[in-house]
């Protein structure tokens, strides 16, 4: 106790004079005063936090710094030693090792069917278990560590038995929360604090979701946390959803009563928070996020290691600034020790060049490129409009792929025609297919593409589900990314996929004309069939040929030099298309769509989890996707059409808002979905994503275990994770 309380009074002292200093990232002399126990990122975007609600209780997959550092979950992955690449064998020398961590509990015991009983009370792991399978080396970036102690958390059989359970008790561990300053408050862990947060109004459909589709649910009985295991998918749900779902962050009960307030009045303002991470947010400004190190935390381990980082600070450009400014920020303030981390792609070709030509001096390593269960696909086609906003298509445009012109389309919804006219779907699917997809992720030094809404880690669930060769889309990327593209009458289609695409990608004409890279194997057929539709469409509405079809395609993507001539070069390839047809592509930000109304839209696709059953939930919720299956009438697909005919037993307008009904459709939908092979899955997910193309975009790689660049200062060891988020709890400095 009495070392425990000599580390607070040090750690006060040394935040005190942190809060003197005058840090700033554009500081250009050298940073040696700053404490190296302090991490330092910065953004070249807003504050993440802008609210003025700290209760990080709501329904949200981690997918920012941010939240990961107030995020106190009951189980965790914890990741040690930095990866080591032996470049000559092309191996791993050392590779990241992956444990359990018992966060909050003190105990898990396990009921299974038989009536017995596993009790969990220990985390520890043994690394000596894992022999490398490289002769000296390993095959593996990040190996999970085992133990052959049957109370561990880590031994081979804890998820089975979580599996095969019919319910778990949690014994919590005996904490307190505490305030921004680092104080312990009077407030104690108690189980009832995981069921306030989850009966929070906003979280309430959200969570009804997932006991559906895992099959769980949570009482308190005793002073032990239940968790039921209905549907035998309990092992899934801690990984997927205990484990990074910010709505199972507790909310103190107790608190909650000293205030006279129900969770849904609770919205604290900074100074009103409390927490039981192993960091707590103490600053928050428009500009910089400053998060201390929680010494009352359930991480003894943690908080005893004097090589921790004691100081993370975020910093942000409320106004981002030009990218060539940045970037040259952020490598002179790397180069001078104000920041610790930095991502590798944004630096220009000299700045790349120095540093892997000195990669050990800068500390280049590699990070999990995005979250695994966040989509890369980033925008929709859009059926809704504002009288607010400013059409950034012509009436032409409109009429070609919403029936109407965009006076008319402002008041009366077209939705059916969008998704079921022929012309509409044609053209969209003639944009789509012009590009080839290889050639952009060529430029932009990325992985082969992946041109379906569904993960590429998306775990397939058929009735062969054991036998099957396809266990997840990834080993059926080629069936699943595979485009079919139909004449305009129909009467001959053309198949394109890695293949196709990779041969005209090395093909002669390819290689004399950089430009050719950008035609898909399919642009000459897409162009004789875009000439034909635009002939038709031309005539029924009485156009001339002088009047153009204008629209812009806005493209969600980072501003800089290589994007630019992308899509420069795209825009002249879909406009060489049809001298009818005038596009413009731009590179915009997320807020593009508040100020115009436009065909393209920016949207997230996040999944509750990894499985099949989520993909189609997503696509159940989602009300253009929903529309795009319930509209479609054709025979060419047969899987889609029988999805087709079960949504076509519900109204329409009434899915919308009867969760009961939403409820009812997901069951029937999901029995129809396991009554297929894996195969037959794929089928299916491939069939929705050629029935609702989407819209031209840079972003469509598979991330698949894909890892990006960064660099991390040389006095720390930065283990890599897989969770696509940073763990700075994991971080040591030397």
């Amino acid at each position: 106790m009495e070392k425990r309380t000599k580390k607070i009074l040090n750690f006060l002292v040394f935040s005190s004079i942190i809060g003197l200093s005058s840090f700033t990232i554009s500081c250009t002399n050298p940073g040696d005063y700053r404490n190296e126990k302090q991490y330092v990122k910065i953004f070249n975007q807003p504050n993440f936090l802008k609210t003025n609600d700290y209760s990080f209780n709501n329904n949200k997959i981690i997918d920012n710094d941010s939240l990961a550092l107030v995020f106190a979950p009951l189980i965790t992955y914890e990741y040690s030693d930095k990866l080591v690449l032996d470049h000559v064998n092309n191996a791993v020398a050392v590779p990241t090792k992956k444990s359990l961590k018992l966060n909050l509990i003190d105990y898990i015991k396990v009921e299974l069917e038989n009536d017995t009983f596993q009790l969990y009370n220990s985390d520890d792991s043994d690394f000596s278990l894992t022999k490398p399978d490289l002769f000296t080396n390993y095959s593996k970036n990040i190996i999970e560590l085992t133990s052959l102690n049957t109370l561990s958390v880590n031994h081979k059989n804890f998820f089975d038995n979580i599996k095969k359970s019919k319910q778990i008790s949690i014994k919590l561990k005996d904490l307190v929360y505490t305030d921004y300053k680092g104080n312990a408050t009077n407030f104690k862990l108690n189980p009832k604090d995981f069921l306030t947060s989850l009966n929070k109004l906003t979280n309430k459909d959200s969570f009804n979701n997932l006991k559906l589709l895992y099959g769980v649910d949570f009482v308190v009985e005793n002073d032990l946390l239940i968790i039921k295991n209905n549907a035998k998918k309990l092992d899934l749900f801690l990984k997927d959803q205990l484990m990074k779902n910010m709505m199972f962050n507790p909310t103190s009960n107790e608190y909650l009563s000293t205030l006279n307030l129900d969770v849904d009045q609770y919205q604290p303002k900074l100074q009103e928070a409390i927490y039981l991470s192993d960091y707590i947010l103490n600053s928050n400004t428009l500009e910089k996020q400053i998060f201390n190190k929680n010494l009352n935390g359930a991480n003894s381990k943690f908080i005893d290691d004097n090589s921790r980082i004691e100081q993370v600070i975020l910093n942000f450009n409320s106004v981002p600034i030009d990218n060539e400014t940045f970037r040259l920020q952020s490598f002179k303030s790397f180069r001078q020790n104000l920041l610790n981390e930095s991502d590798f792609d944004i630096f220009n070709s000299d700045q790349k060049n120095e540093i892997e030509n000195f990669s050990r001096a800068y500390g280049l390593t590699m990070q999990l490129q995005d979250s695994s269960l966040k989509s890369n696909v980033n925008s929709i086609y859009n059926i809704n409009f504002s009288k607010n906003k400013k059409f950034d298509f012509n009436d032409n445009y409109s009429k070609l792929l919403y029936g109407t012109d965009t006076n008319e389309l402002i008041n009366e919804k077209n939705d059916e025609y969008f998704y079921s006219d022929k012309n509409s779907k044609l053209f969209r699917s003639y944009l789509a297919n012009a590009i080839n997809l290889s050639a952009i992720n060529e430029f932009s030094k990325k992985a082969n593409y992946w041109n379906n809404l569904a993960l590429p880690n998306m775990i397939l669930d058929g009735k062969d589900a054991i036998n099957s060769t396809y266990k997840n889309a990834n080993d059926a990327a080629l069936w699943i990314n595979n485009n079919l593209i139909f004449s305009y009458n129909f009467k001959k289609n053309i198949t394109t996929n890695f293949i196709t695409e990779n041969n005209k990608l090395n093909s002669l004409s390819s290689f004399i004309d950089n430009n050719e890279k950008l035609k898909s194997s399919a642009f000459d057929f897409i162009k004789e069939n875009i000439n034909n539709l635009l002939d038709n469409f031309y005539t029924t509405n009485d156009l001339n040929n002088e009047e153009k079809i204008e629209f812009v395609l806005p493209i969600f993507a980072e501003e800089n030099d290589l994007n630019k001539i992308l899509i420069s070069n795209t825009e002249n390839l879909l406009n060489s298309l049809d001298n009818r047809l005038k596009s413009k592509l731009i590179l915009v930000q997320k807020d593009y769509n508040s100020k115009f109304n436009s065909s393209v839209i920016y949207q997230e696709f996040i999944y509750s989890s990894n499985k099949i059953d989520s993909y189609l939930e997503l696509i159940l919720k989602n009300q253009n996707l929903l529309k795009s299956i319930y509209f479609y009438k054709d025979k060419e697909f047969k899987y889609l059409i029988k999805l087709s005919e079960i949504l076509n037993k519900y109204q329409l307008d009434k899915l919308f808002n009867n969760r009961l009904l939403n409820e009812q459709l997901f069951k029937e939908s999901l029995e129809f979905m396991h009554s297929l092979n894996n195969f037959e899955q794929v089928e299916l997910v491939n069939q929705i994503g050629l029935n609702n193309p989407i819209p031209i975009t840079l972003n469509l790689y598979n991330n698949f275990e894909t890892y990006k660049k960064i660099i991390v200062k040389n006095n720390i060891e930065k283990p890599l994770n897989d969770l696509g988020y940073n763990r700075f709890q994991d971080i040591k400095v030397f």
